[in-house]
């Protein structure tokens, strides 16, 4: 049976962040968070969170909206410790986290993945997640020039290989300046990033 409380050495490297701070709410060391999942339910069935410090703490969903939770934290308890707090990750250990569906990843494991295009060539690495709002946006860095940015969609994206680390793309995206045409995406037709 698992501890409640993670070990204070896990490693960062076998961390997965859960929330980022985006702002201190009150006097009171509440915190608002975006959530990198779609609901606030990881934060608590995950445990207590691994803060930036190093520092364990549990956490409280006051209220949530959309992607966004107020939280209060542990050992935060006024105004100056959670604007202290601002960027920061809320982070758990992988191990305590239930394993993503088929069709799920972390943000973690995608980051990194060499791209190569439908029609098999290269066309970079997957540099980081990005979501406004819109869904997740894949921003692959090719070997010269700017960054790509590629919804995260089955259509968009029609394969991911987390073993082979190779994330095959649609080549429209790569070979003219605008993105290609698309449907309007349904349920169906999103990867479901964590």
């Amino acid at each position: 049976m698992r501890s409640d409380v993670p070990a204070e050495d896990s490693s960062t490297a076998s961390r997965i962040a859960l929330a980022c701070v985006v702002r201190a709410h009150g006097v009171r060391g509440t915190v608002r968070c975006r959530l990198y999942g779609d609901s606030a339910d990881s934060l608590i069935t995950a445990g207590p969170v691994f803060l930036p410090d190093g520092r364990v703490s549990r956490v409280r969903i006051l209220a949530t909206s959309g992607r966004h939770a107020l939280c209060q934290l542990d050992g935060v308890n006024d105004r100056t410790a959670a604007t202290a707090l601002v960027g920061s990750e809320l982070a758990v250990s992988r191990d305590r986290l239930r394993a993503p569906d088929i069709s799920s990843y972390f943000h973690v494991d995608l980051i990194g993945l060499r791209v190569r295009d439908t029609d098999d060539r290269a066309q970079g690495t997957v540099v980081a997640v990005h979501n406004f709002g819109a869904g997740d946006l894949l921003e692959i860095q090719p070997p010269a020039g700017a960054s790509v940015f590629v919804p995260f969609t089955i259509e968009a994206v029609p394969g991911v290989d987390i073993a082979g680390g190779v994330l095959r793309t649609d080549a429209a995206w790569f070979t003219s300046g605008a993105p290609p045409p698309s449907r309007p995406p349904t349920p169906e037709s999103h990867h479901d990033g964590t």
